[in-house]
């Protein structure tokens, strides 16, 4: 009996054992689809953070996780072959399928983020399927949490019920025999012992799940079938400001009151729908939690029943995480992308990229203004340029241009100047700048290019060499001698007026300083030097010495300019100097030159009142000398609307003898004792002697010589209009002999050669002579009837008012290649221009008569003529390779075809240009208006 109640006990123990050996492996099956469950939420949310934000730190543990899913997936497949399991053979092979899915999905996710795609992967992770897969899991993961929580419940009962039997018939057993009491009794406690281990061990793992809920970061509340709050852990406390004591019992919508963050309603009672529904019920991330303190937080969260042993709903749990400072920081980096794309969008300069690939990926508005179109981004290669082009005119195919190269060699590529021809025929001179992009590892990921649009800045550097050569001829013709010099003396520029003062050579005195030609020290007075080196302007008399050793007087006006340098403004006052000593010396002398005067001579003093007025000032003006004298000048000559004007400027030049009328020549309106306006040239020259200071107005009646030149203006339209007829006369008669040639000259030729061929049929085969002399004579009118046909052409080639001159210029050049083996290019438009026919005639010709000069003087083996449209003018280029020449060195006679292209292109409003070096060819250029007439905008261009 004893040894039965023995085994029966062992039995019992054995069973109790394996009992809770069960328990601990579905509680450990149990953690291993948690934790496999929580690394899959920390590998997608890693992914997420990482497309959303493009911060590589969020992937740095995306393959740790990975490889922690794998681990735990392993270990659930090995525990899944155990006995103790309590997931079914079809949950297991559709989790494994979930599972191996799930993996490939965010590896796919965080290949599509490796390879800069943030889009793409959250497109990706934003799909149905991604979604799907993740509640599948979540759902197994709920269903097996379910089960085993049922089978622990049902082991926990049964253990209970067998331990209490146990105790029991221990207890019976002792009653009825203190024998086999006495002899298992030590059994007895040993089980007992092992059993109370069994029960401590579930107590601590118990306290072990109280604090993994009260340590987990997410807020956690459990709530009753009532929808009351039974549980609160620490996360929640703090989320929600409630205190689990002050929030148990009350009901979850007083302490968990959310709100959508976009619509700003509340939510349905989240408990109700769990209790109601029995599902899991996630929410979006657009929730807000109002706190205790009337406080509110971004949250995410997501809800699940509590099932008992049975399967029956007694209550729900929510968990819910505080996410405001994820929002605050996806906000600002969408912010900060959305100020680079509007910064880029609207710089001025032209900005784009491509990928690594070539494709374009980005481009702003600049780029469309530039180009002149809008590339289709993914599709097009390297640039939205329709055409790209060297300085030379050489097309650049795309995939040589520079972004190609920066993207295929890795490096930028500065400083090569290119022309962008748009698809409506404009250009731009542009400065391209691409520079390559690589990510964290080196890796090229394409290159973005900056295009700098420099057509404005070509067209300004081309107007300010034309204007500082207009402005060097100016100062080439200026009457006074210019010079720059610096402070040693050295003469660094000058014009040829100081050639002609100082009697040297201009290779002379570009080795002369300016003390050579200067009499005395080249700094006389400190105070007007520091004058002229603070901008001001100083006037000074000096002397030259000319080269043959003759002293000159000179007025020399001064004043400090950049780099430490001088302009002076000098001038020849030799014989005004001995004027002006005349004067001094003798008032009958000066009397005698102010009456024999052939300009109206007015002296005032310093208050700027008449002191002197000769015979001609009267004859002007038509006031006597006694009614003027004392009276201000500017009131007795100035017209009223100037007076007021010349009344500040004149006191400021008797006062200080500085401004823009002293000693200088200017064309100024005045008036005469009628009040009537005239034109007059003034120049105002001021007189010291050892006593006073007095001015003398020289004044010279201009309207007769205005008269002149307008008389001589008008002479010169009417020859141009005179020039013009002429022209077009010539051409009449031209068009007119080349029609009678061809119809009349050339008929009566062509019958000639008819009738002899009649002639020759009809002869007698023997008389070889004649036949002989016939043939000739035939081959002779052959060449007749060509040569009338080709005279009839260039005289007035039909083609010309057929089909417009671009046809008739390739015409002719074809003509000109047969006749002299030259080669011909012609690259230019062929459709008819918006031309006049005396510009389309003038064009034509002076193309004719470049040919010809080519054909006798150049030597040439090719020419290249280009014709084309830019905007409003049409643009002529004939270029050759021949000898070349130097323009200002051709005699007269040898320069007439070229007069004549400069006199047809100026009859047409056109601007004539001609380059040529001995031995680098020649090149013609002819602008004109794609109208006949001229205008100021055109020329100024």
């Amino acid at each position: 009996m004893l040894s039965s109640a023995f085994y029966w006990f062992a039995q019992e123990n054995k069973w109790l054992s394996d009992d809770y050996q069960k328990q601990n492996e579905l509680i450990l099956q149990q953690e291993k689809f948690d934790h496999l469950y929580l690394f899959i939420q920390k590998a997608e949310s890693g992914v997420r953070a990482y497309a959303s934000t493009d911060n590589t730190k969020y992937v740095k543990n995306i393959g740790a996780s990975l490889d922690s899913i794998r681990f735990h997936y392993q270990e659930i497949k090995k525990h899944l072959q155990t006995e103790n399991t309590t997931i079914g053979i079809g949950v297991y092979a559709e989790f494994d399928s979930l599972i191996r899915e799930k993996i490939a999905f965010m590896e796919m996710a965080k290949s599509l983020c490796d390879a800069n795609d943030c889009a793409g992967a959250l497109q990706l992770i934003a799909t149905e399927r991604g979604i799907d897969l993740t509640n599948a899991i979540l759902a197994i993961n709920e269903n097996t949490s379910i089960a085993t929580r049922k089978s622990l419940n049902e082991s926990k009962e049964k253990f209970a019920r067998v331990n209490n039997l146990n105790n029991n018939t221990a207890y019976i057993g002792i009653g009825a025999a203190l024998l086999i009491i006495v002899i298992v009794i030590y059994l007895l406690k040993k089980e007992i012992k092992r059993t109370k281990s069994i029960t401590d061990q579930l107590r601590i793992q118990k306290d072990y799940l109280r604090i993994t809920l009260n340590s987990i970061g997410e807020g956690l509340i459990a709530t009753g079938k009532d929808g009351k709050i039974v549980f609160m852990n620490p996360a929640a406390e703090k989320l929600t400001g409630w205190k689990n004591a002050e929030a148990k019992n009350l009901p979850l919508q007083d302490i968990y009151n959310v709100f959508n963050e976009e619509t700003g309603k509340p939510f349905e009672s989240v408990a109700h729908r769990i209790l109601k529904e029995g599902i899991v019920i996630a929410f979006e991330n657009n929730t807000i939690l109002k706190t205790k303190d009337q406080g509110s937080i971004i949250i995410s969260n997501t809800g699940s029943p509590l099932l008992n042993k049975t399967g029956k709903i007694e209550g729900a749990l929510l968990v819910f995480k505080d996410i405001t400072q994820q929002k605050k920081d996806e906000e600002k980096i969408k912010s900060s992308e959305k100020r680079l794309r509007d910064m880029i969008e609207h710089l001025p300069e032209a900005i784009y990229t491509c990928d690594a690939d070539g494709y374009i990926k980005m481009f702003n508005k600049a780029a469309v203004k530039l180009w002149g179109r809008e590339p289709v981004i993914g599709k097009e290669l390297w640039s939205g340029s329709w055409k790209i082009v060297n300085k030379d005119g050489s097309t650049i195919p795309a995939e040589e241009s520079p972004m190609a190269i920066a993207i295929k060699e890795c490096k930028p590529v500065y400083g090569k100047e290119l022309t962008i021809i748009r698809e409506d025929g404009t250009i731009r001179q542009v400065l391209p700048n691409p520079t390559p992009l690589f990510d964290e590892n080196g890796k090229n990921t394409g290159a973005v290019n900056m295009l700098i649009d420099i057509t404005d800045k070509k067209e300004r550097e081309i107007l300010i060499k034309k204007t500082e050569e207009k402005y060097k001829n100016l100062i080439e013709q200026a009457s006074d001698a210019i010079v720059v010099y610096s402070i040693d003396g050295k003469i660094h520029e000058f014009n040829t007026i100081l050639c002609s003062i100082s009697g040297y050579t201009h290779d002379e005195i570009s080795q002369l300083h300016l003390q050579d030609i200067l009499v005395g020290k080249l700094i006389e007075s400190p105070e007007k030097y520091e004058a002229m080196t603070k901008g001001e302007t100083v006037t000074l008399n000096r002397q030259f010495r000319r080269k043959n050793g003759e002293l000159v007087e000179m007025e020399i006006r001064a004043k400090a300019i950049s780099d430490n340098k001088f302009l002076a403004f000098a001038r020849d006052i030799t014989e005004r100097k001995k004027a002006e000593q005349a004067l001094k010396e003798s008032s009958a002398v000066q009397k005698l030159i102010m009456n024999s005067a052939l300009d109206a001579i007015i002296c005032i003093n310093t208050e700027g009142q008449i002191t002197v007025w000769n015979p001609v000032a009267e004859k002007t003006f038509g006031w006597s000398e006694s009614e003027v004298i004392g009276r201000p000048l500017t009131e007795t000559i100035i017209p009223a609307r100037y007076r007021e004007q010349h009344n500040a400027g004149m006191k400021r030049y008797l006062q200080t003898g500085v401004g823009n009328v002293l000693n200088k020549t200017i064309e100024i309106s005045a008036i005469n004792h009628k009040g009537n306006e005239l034109p007059v040239e003034l120049s105002i020259v001021s007189i010291k002697n050892a006593d006073t200071q007095f001015f003398c107005a020289f004044i010279r009646d201009i309207s007769e010589r205005q008269k002149a030149q307008k008389n001589i203006l008008e002479k010169n339209s009417q020859l141009q209009v005179l020039s013009e007829h002429l022209q077009e006369v010539r051409e009449e008669e031209r068009t007119s002999m080349a029609r009678e040639i061809h119809d009349e000259l050339g008929q009566q030729l062509t019958v000639m050669k008819m009738d002899v061929a009649w002639l020759q049929d009809n002869l007698r085969k023997d008389e070889s002579s004649v036949f002989k002399r016939f043939e000739e004579f035939k081959s002779m009118l052959d060449l007749t009837v060509n040569t009338v046909r080709r005279i009839a052409y260039e005289l007035r080639p039909s083609i010309l008012d057929d089909m417009g001159l671009g046809p008739a210029i390739e015409w002719q050049l074809v003509e000109f290649e047969k006749r002299s083996g030259v080669k011909c290019i012609y690259n230019g438009e062929k459709e008819k221009l918006p031309l006049n026919d005396n510009a389309r005639t003038g064009l034509f010709r002076i193309v004719q008569e470049s040919l010809t000069n080519v054909g006798r003087y150049a030597k040439a083996e090719q020419v290249k003529v280009s014709l084309r449209q830019e905007e409003h003018k049409i643009i002529l280029t004939i270029m050759d390779d021949g000898v070349g020449f130097e323009p200002d060195k051709l005699a007269f006679r040898k320069t007439l075809g070229i007069l004549g292209m400069k006199e047809r292109c100026t009859m047409v409003g056109g601007v004539f240009e001609i380059n040529s070096t001995p031995g680098s060819g020649t090149t013609i250029k002819v602008i004109v208006p794609v109208q006949s007439e001229i205008t100021d905008d055109f020329l100024l261009q």
